[in-house]
């Protein structure tokens, strides 16, 4: 094809390309793109929790990694995000280290540059980078699942007990959901003035507190269980099966991803803290979704709060409301039904797209219940029931 025609409009990210004499081939081609100079990040979305908190002392904090996340355009892509495999190398100054989701293939240090490589075998929807201080710290092997661990600074020794944690985890998901999607996971741990995470395909982003800030408090958010050891862990690997091996076919889907994530690591948090910390996780979710309900359906999905400004609405909705409403879901369809519709959902939509109704249908057929008036109640309509009591005392015979 040789060099072809591009123009890109100003304060725009889109390149636009011209294919020349590649236009209606049929046979597979490759399209090679040369570009440089300087690209900030834009900040990770709602899948990184970014609480509003008083400015802290640098010195408490060291420097947090660049997230290169799908809200970036840090490397050719469609517009529409769709499920390929990837292989990346990514050169950094010695002493700053790039990752991506996947295997390891090689990491080498040769005249101050740092030289990683990866590789995706599994189709994911996006690749994120994150580059930072960060040093290899080892892989953890239970049976075909693989933990990587990539350590700030002044976390190697929380890395390697996350990784403990993660591989727990990835076990208690793979018996409920089946086989993680992706076999090699590389989980990333570095320090941040708040908790929270980000998981793209074969990638989790761990976001902790350094000691001093841990006994400062944080303002309440719909999404925000940093009390409970292990929750932002859990949600973000989760996501591994629903929103990374499964994706929501469009913003109003999302649900699909971040409410099974939510309920997920409820349900991971039961089984590692009990039935007590289940039911105040439950419940602190019920008064955030009751808060907010009045705002819209689930269905809405990004739209929720869009208005307003507020991300609070939509973690409520869709995060908490949405745990809810698959919690009375198990309950309507049976314990069997629901977690085998779930695992026939994931293998049937795995390294692809799907909707609401895909899901329904699913669990229809293992439950063999018609679902639809349940999804038209809770999914596409708002509003919570309210119940009205009264109460009569009388004087009886003999008192």
């Amino acid at each position: 094809g040789g060099s072809l025609l591009f123009f890109r409009v100003r304060d725009q990210g889109n390149l636009v390309v011209s294919l020349g004499p590649l236009a209606g081939r049929e046979e597979p081609f490759t399209l090679t793109t040369r570009y440089s100079g300087r690209h900030d990040p834009a900040p990770v979305d709602q899948e990184l929790v970014q609480l509003t908190t008083d400015q802290v002392e640098d010195t408490f904090i060291d420097q947090r990694p660049l997230v290169y996340s799908n809200r970036t355009a840090w490397y050719p892509r469609p517009p529409n995000e769709d499920f390929a495999t990837a292989h990346v190398r990514i050169e950094s100054p010695a002493g700053w280290l790039g990752v991506t989701g996947g295997e390891l293939l090689s990491l080498r240090v040769e005249g101050g540059r740092t030289r990683a490589e990866y590789r995706l075998e599994q189709p994911g929807k996006f690749v994120t980078a994150i580059v930072g201080r960060l040093a290899d710290v080892g892989l953890r092997q239970e049976g075909d699942q693989a933990v990587r661990g990539f350590a700030g600074p002044r976390v190697r020794g929380e890395t390697l007990d996350q990784m403990l944690v993660a591989q727990e985890m990835l076990a208690f998901y793979a018996r409920r959901f089946g086989p993680s999607p992706f076999p090699t996971l590389s989980l990333v741990v570095a320090e941040g003035e708040t908790p929270g995470g980000h998981s793209p395909p074969g990638l989790v982003y761990l976001q902790v507190r350094p000691p001093a800030l841990r006994s400062r408090s944080l303002p309440e958010d719909p999404s925000n269980f940093s009390d409970l050891p292990g929750f932002f862990l859990a949600h973000e690997t989760a996501h591994q099966w629903w929103g990374e091996g499964m994706a929501p076919a469009n913003y109003r889907e999302r649900w699909l991803s971040e409410a099974w994530a939510q309920y997920s690591a409820a349900l991971w948090l039961r089984e590692r803290l009990g039935e007590g910390a289940f039911r105040r996780m439950m419940d602190r979710m019920a008064r955030w979704a009751t808060r907010f309900d009045s705002s819209g359906p689930i269905h809405l999905g990004q739209r929720l709060g869009h208005l307003q400004q507020d991300g609070r609405v939509f973690r409520a909705v869709v995060y908490d409301k949405g745990a809810w409403v698959l919690h009375m879901l198990r309950g309507v369809v049976g314990d069997e039904a629901f977690f085998a519709g779930a695992r026939a959902f994931l293998e049937r939509f795995r390294y692809g797209k799907a909707g609401t109704e895909d899901f329904r249908v699913a669990l229809e057929e293992a439950s063999g219940r018609d679902l639809r008036p349940y999804f038209e109640r809770w999914i596409y309509g708002m509003g919570l029931p309210v119940f009205l009591w009264s109460s009569r005392t009388e004087r009886a015979d003999g008192g």
